[in-house]
């Protein structure tokens, strides 16, 4: 752990016992309602932050997400101003996982992480920026050959080799997740004029070897995950919807809410004070890119799973972190955070 882990940590606790004292910032309005106040918030004039609370900070991964729903949402410019900034901060250290309110990137856990590459990459095709791309042109490949090197070895994420993504507290072995990155970067990568190792059809039929009728966590984990379920789908590379979907909806991971990790593995130890944070508990992040997926197979089904968000974001007035059993989650030492910049996935799902 770094000094600025501390830091960000003590920044989260404060935020967390002023907003247990003081209660959330509720919008009025329907639930699209609540959602388009609480992305207008999320920019702080020089960046999208990845919540109106907790997370002031930049966060690639929710931004990268969130980039083609900004766009869709008319913040074209915001998005496109963003990357700027990030890229500015990025090209003196690489691309990390997070830029501190201070301007300085660092990643949690203080790993490589594969997912921040590839989706700045996605964000930057979305933005249709010739001139950002080309900026930052020389900057961008080496990060791409570096995801290659440290990454992926024949085809294949290595095994025994720890890397950050959006389950950032579990220690995985060559997880499906990471794969489904690599795969989003070669496409994407392509698309701009990028070099990469793999093609997009390489990773295609290696991503088969997390097949069992669902998508496995990882290779030294044969039980199904919520991410290793939800990004092949996303992806549009995905097998059989209808035996993960079967698989899903009996392992309770989109009840009451989706989407749930669900899948136990090791977990670092910070765990300890969030306890079950990536496990049984629901987050909309994993959820609404879950929904995204679940449209294009069965519409009926995303028109459910939206509705019953649209009572849980009108019940509280805001767009929580994590739900536990349809409440916010909370611990001793920590309460989920509000205003999710992910409210604008919601919207346009």
């Amino acid at each position: 752990m770094q000094p600025i882990h501390i830091l960000q940590g003590i920044r989260y606790f404060i935020a967390s016992i002023k907003q247990k004292i003081k209660g959330p910032t509720k919008y009025k309005g329907t639930a699209e309602e609540i959602c388009r106040q609480i992305v207008k918030n999320c920019w702080n004039g020089k960046y999208f932050q990845a919540s109106t609370h907790h997370y002031k900070e930049f966060w690639a991964r929710d931004f990268g997400y969130c980039a083609e729903s900004l766009v869709k949402l008319g913040y074209l410019k915001e998005v496109r101003q963003t990357l700027d900034y990030a890229l500015a901060k990025y090209v003196e250290t690489g691309i990390k996982t997070t830029i501190s309110r201070e301007g300085i990137p660092f990643s949690f856990p203080n790993q490589y992480s594969p997912d921040s590459v590839a989706l700045i990459i996605h964000a930057l095709l979305i933005a249709k920026d010739k001139k950002l791309s080309q900026k930052y042109r020389n900057f961008l490949q080496k990060e791409i050959d570096t995801f290659s090197r440290i990454v992926l070895e024949n085809g294949k994420v290595k095994r025994n080799t720890q890397f950050s993504g959006m389950r950032d507290y579990a220690i995985r072995d060559s997880s499906c997740y990471d794969h489904c990155m690599a795969i989003l970067l070669a496409r994407e990568a392509k698309k701009l004029g990028f070099r990469f190792d793999y093609t997009e059809k390489q990773l295609v039929k290696t991503l088969e070897d997390y097949w069992k009728g669902y998508y496995c966590d990882d290779r030294n984990n044969t039980q199904p995950s919520g991410d290793a379920n939800t990004l092949p789908y996303w992806l549009n590379t995905g097998k059989e919807f209808n035996k993960t979907l079967k698989t899903v909806q009996e392992k309770g991971l989109d009840t009451p809410l989706p989407l749930s990790y669900g899948s136990k593995e090791k977990m670092i130890t910070e765990e300890i004070l969030v306890p079950n944070w990536e496990t049984t508990t629901t987050w909309p992040f994993l959820g609404f890119i879950w929904m995204k997926a679940v449209k294009k197979y069965s519409p009926k089904l995303e028109k459910k799973y939206k509705k019953d968000y649209a009572r849980i974001i009108e019940k509280y007035g805001t767009l929580y972190e994590v739900y536990n059993k349809n409440k916010p989650y909370k611990s001793f030492f920590y309460h989920a955070d509000e205003g999710m910049l992910w409210a604008a996935m919601y919207i346009t799902v």
